[in-house]
């Protein structure tokens, strides 16, 4: 059984290994899933391209479409699991539990003062078929967003990035108090820096 974790290019490096935070997450789930039935698949953008001609070539336009690599990420790992089955985790969390995939699923969340949020860090469903239902969500939010071009970072929240996924989760009717398995290690922001962002305290 696969973990999935996702490495392109955004200018993090050319490697997740030229990342410090990534490696460090990477050797400690590692470590931790040793002896375990998972292991950790890091895909890169040659082996998700190929996956994509392979066996989901009608999404082959949209993907073309993405104004950042970034997207790429978001949009994709759905698909994976759906081919592959397994969890996804994001390069920079830590498994603070061995997953049980007799779970119905498994979502990430956002801890806020006021309330939480479903997050796409750390994503599992027991049923593959959601895995389409949310990539089809992705589609007709982008086709429906009304934002300007120019709020790049908003549309890409919205389109396929943890507010579409939040949507989608409640539009589902999941819950948030699903069992709590991993952590992030460090906000690594890159999906910011790769908009040429700054978080603003």
């Amino acid at each position: 059984m696969l973990v999935h974790q996702i490495f392109i290019d955004i200018g993090q490096g050319k490697t997740f290994r030229d990342n410090p935070i990534y490696c460090t997450c990477y050797e400690k789930n590692k470590s931790f899933l040793e002896g375990t039935e998972f292991n950790i698949k890091i895909w890169n953008e040659k082996e998700i391209d190929e996956l994509i001609k392979d066996l989901y070539p009608e999404y082959l336009p949209f993907i073309k479409s993405f104004p950042n690599p970034f997207y790429k990420i978001d949009f994709v790992r759905p698909l994976i699991l759906h081919s592959k089955g397994g969890i996804y985790l994001d390069m920079d969390n830590i498994l603070l539990e061995v997953p049980n995939l007799k779970s119905d699923y498994y979502i990430g969340i956002w801890r806020r003062e006021w309330k939480n949020e479903f997050n796409n860090d750390i994503l599992y469903f027991n049923n593959r078929d959601i895995y389409l239902n949310y990539v089809n969500f992705m589609i007709f939010r982008t086709a429906n967003c009304k934002m300007p071009e120019s709020w790049k970072v908003r549309r890409f929240l919205y389109c396929v990035g943890a507010k579409c996924f939040n949507q989608f989760c409640k539009k589902e009717g999941y819950k948030t108090d699903s069992k709590i398995i991993y952590k992030v290690y460090s906000p690594t922001l890159s999906w910011l820096a790769c908009f040429n962002k700054k978080l603003i305290k």
